[in-house]
């Protein structure tokens, strides 16, 4: 086998680490800068995907609410389904309350309506006993003035699907997205019928949406340089767009809405286009999904989320960010770092050849020398010149060797530990102490009621009950603090202020007093393909205890379990009214602290049932039922 020169070995060697050193380092300088692409690209899509959807929650929430309220004000009888110029002054004032809402309207079960229109500009319109609409322009301070000439004299009002749906379904629905005649804009109703006892329909509240609000948005949005956001239905059609162009056109003097894929911006139609092409319809997209299309310079990123609500909103909202929005920088960056090797390389190369002389020259003159010494030559000078250590240490250890000492010393370098250190954050327990109020409730006789009862009846009449009464909780601005057995536990005040939340608990739990009564009737129909055929004298009764104070909120728990939850003397008296409804056959108790908040209205229903003892407690505590 042949031998090798050292300093030929010393070359190649400069040159192979040279090279290597090159070419990992522009592959990893590319490959690091692909990785934190995606990296940068999927926090983008992630950021701006629920910036979106907190816009879009925050934009529909108002719409419940108004229907809750206005719903309450009928209940509560403070308004007559006639007195148009009350109903005129009570939504001047919502308008006000709740800028997102577009339209506010209440209609009698015989079709007639009326309603403020406060998108574009203020009209009040109204039927007026006849199928036609007349409409009113609004002063400054909310008075209707003189009829306006442009009356549409045949409307429908039972054949409209914000007033025909919600008497179909007996329940709160969204309406399908149309668009307004006057002005140009799409909108979805909100509508909610008001049953009584024996389930027919006293009247209908609704709220319309505007949603060229959500289209502005979009459009302010900042998505990388080229990306884009769109908002769709399932079925396809285009809802709004971080594009310029409306989503909907107008074809022989009508307004016909877009599909996605027939878009004029080339980017959301492709990537809608894509969609359909990976799921096969847009229907059967139902989680969150992040996903590329195209290849290398043209790939698109995109992060696709079906949006829904408690009423039946079903969207899927898509943002899309071109990979060449980053890559290009990322693309120079690596042509920079090739440049600058490849200038290392030259340099380093050179270096080798030069620096290999002054290593291969001393080492040959020692090979020399020693091959002499073998030869027991020992008059032999060592001293090379070298100014490598190794080299200089290797020569004086030839010349003692020489001088006839037998042993010299290696030195080895000692090798270096590191230490890895692992950064953590602290979990932060503690709370603040606000004033609230709580709301306990609970299912008066619930085991005898389901002992006979399927376990899996059990969950799906549970989960029902539990959905809807948090709807109704959600409504009142409440949120529900814990669910055990049968029993909820909600707060009003906490973690964000609410300033009447006495009044707000109250109000909410007679609701769910209220809707209990009606789900009663749906269980015993069993209208829900996971409940069989319940008993005919099947029916749940609420007890719920009200109690306001200052309590402590906050998180809860230990380093490995935590939660946001209520500390103080509040939660027992809520929990222990809840019981004392046992012994007054009542369903709803409150506390003295409770009523003296209350409006006079509310003051006026509520029965005193005097100075109580409750369990556990040595206090008397005066007690009201409604």
């Amino acid at each position: 086998m042949g031998k090798y020169k050292l300093r030929t070995v010393l070359i190649v060697f400069f040159v192979f680490q040279v090279t290597i050193t090159t070419l990992a380092v522009s592959y990893l300088a590319l490959k690091h800068g692909q990785d934190a692409v995606n990296t940068v690209v999927t926090n983008l899509l992630a950021e701006i995907l629920e910036r979106v959807e907190e816009r879009l929650q925050s934009f529909i929430r108002d719409a419940p609410r108004v229907n809750a309220i206005n719903r309450a004000t009928i209940e509560m009888g403070e308004l007559d389904l006639h007195d148009h110029r009350k109903w005129l002054t009570h939504f001047w004032h919502q308008k006000d309350q709740f800028p997102s809402v577009s339209y506010f309207t209440v209609a009698e079960p015989g079709g007639e309506w009326m309603g403020l229109q406060t998108h574009a500009q203020l009209m009040w319109h109204a039927t007026e006993h006849s199928r036609g609409i007349h409409s009113y322009a609004i002063s400054s301070n909310g008075q209707r003035q003189t009829k306006l000439t442009n009356r549409v004299d045949i409307y429908d009002t039972l054949s409209r699907d914000w007033f025909r749906l919600p008497l179909e379904r007996r329940q709160q629905i969204w309406t399908s997205i149309y668009v307004w005649a006057n002005p140009r804009v799409l909108s979805m109703t909100l509508s909610d019928p008001l049953l009584t006892p024996d389930g027919q329909v006293s009247a209908v509240v609704a709220v319309d949406m505007a949603l060229g609000e959500i289209h502005d948005y979009l459009q302010t949005l900042e998505i990388g340089k080229t990306g884009h956001a769109f908002l769709l239905e399932r079925d396809g059609h285009l809802i709004a767009a971080s594009a310029a162009p409306l989503p909907f056109v107008e074809y022989d003097g009508k307004p016909q809405r877009i599909t996605a894929t027939a878009y004029t911006n080339a980017m959301v139609a492709r990537v809608s286009a894509n969609l359909i092409q990976r799921f096969g319809s847009f229907a059967n997209i139902d989680a969150r999904q992040q996903l590329r299309f195209g290849q290398r310079y043209d790939e698109e990123h995109v992060l696709v989320a079906p949006f829904s609500d408690p009423f039946g909103l079903d969207w899927l909202l898509v943002v899309v960010v071109p990979a060449s929005d980053f890559m290009d920088d990322i693309y120079a960056g690596t042509r920079r770092a090739v440049l600058i090797c490849l200038g290392i390389f030259a340099l380093t190369t050179v270096f080798g050849i030069v620096y290999s002389g002054h290593i291969s020259k001393p080492m040959k003159a020692i090979s020399e020398r020693v091959q002499r010494v073998q030869a027991l030559e020992l008059d032999n000078e060592f001293d090379v010149g070298s100014r490598v250590a190794e080299v200089d240490a290797l020569a004086r250890a030839l010349a003692r060797m020489q001088a006839g000492l037998s042993s010299f010393r290696r030195f080895v370098p000692a090798n270096l530990v590191q230490r890895i250190l692992e950064l953590g954050e602290e979990a932060r327990l503690g709370g603040e102490a606000r004033d609230v109020t709580l709301l306990f409730s609970d299912i008066q006789g619930y085991t005898t009621l389901t002992e006979n009862l399927a376990p899996e009846t059990v969950v799906a009449l549970m989960n029902i009950y539990f959905e809807e009464m948090e709807a109704i909780i959600i409504a009142h601005h409440g949120i529900v603090l814990d669910l055990q057995g049968d029993s909820i536990l909600a707060v009003f005040g906490a973690p964000d202020d609410l300033s009447d939340h006495a009044t707000a608990a109250t109000l909410c739990a007679m609701a769910m007093r209220r809707h209990l009564t009606l789900l009663n009737i749906r269980l015993r129909k069993a209208e829900d393909e996971n409940i069989e055929e319940l008993d005919s004298e099947f029916e749940w009764y609420h007890r719920i205890g009200v109690h306001t104070g200052r309590v402590v909120a906050g998180n809860i728990g230990g380093q490995s379990y935590m939660k946001y939850g209520v500390m103080g003397d509040v939660v027992n008296v809520a929990a222990r009214l809840e019981e004392l409804n046992k012994e007054h056959g009542t369903s709803l108790l409150i506390s003295s602290e409770v009523y003296d908040m209350l409006p006079d209205d509310l003051q006026s229903r509520a029965v005193y049932r005097g100075q109580i003892r409750l369990r556990g407690r040595e206090q008397l505590q005066q007690v009201y039922s409604l």
